[in-house]
């Protein structure tokens, strides 16, 4: 679920060609569907600019040269991103995973599209890279 200036909104990415030769197709549901899928190339790393990209921190820097071109995911939704990354700094992560999910469910709203609220998690998860590059 991505959330959006008019409410939530899920966001589906598939690996395949589109109708215009790209690799990813994405489809969404909910009140900002076009919006996301408007955002949907600088949410995958397209407005990234890497020949100026440094990297500081050695995690990254390693990821950076093993990968070639690392692509950094970019919603522009700040809080959205702050206040998670808030909580796991001033509590443990499980703690802070708990009440980021207390937060949700006390204020967020369901994720729209075909599978509601009870998407099935093995049916929404991210397939490793790795498995489809087929390695």
């Amino acid at each position: 679920m991505l959330p959006q200036p008019d409410g939530p909104v899920t966001l589906q990415i598939s690996d395949g060609p589109d109708s215009v030769g790209g690799r990813l197709t994405g489809t969404a549901w909910g009140r900002c569907a076009d919006l996301a899928l408007d955002q949907l190339p600088t949410l995958l790393g397209a407005d990234d600019e890497p020949d100026t990209f440094r990297p500081r921190h050695r995690v990254v820097a390693a990821a950076h040269r093993k990968h070639g071109r690392l692509r950094l995911s970019r919603t522009g939704l700040v809080m959205e991103s702050l206040v998670p990354s808030a909580l796991e700094q001033r509590i443990t992560t499980g703690s802070a995973h708990y009440a980021w999910r207390r937060l949700l469910n006390r204020y967020g709203e369901q994720p729209p599209g075909p599978a509601g609220g009870d998407a099935d998690p093995a049916a929404v998860r991210c397939e490793p890279r790795a498995a489809l590059d087929g390695r």
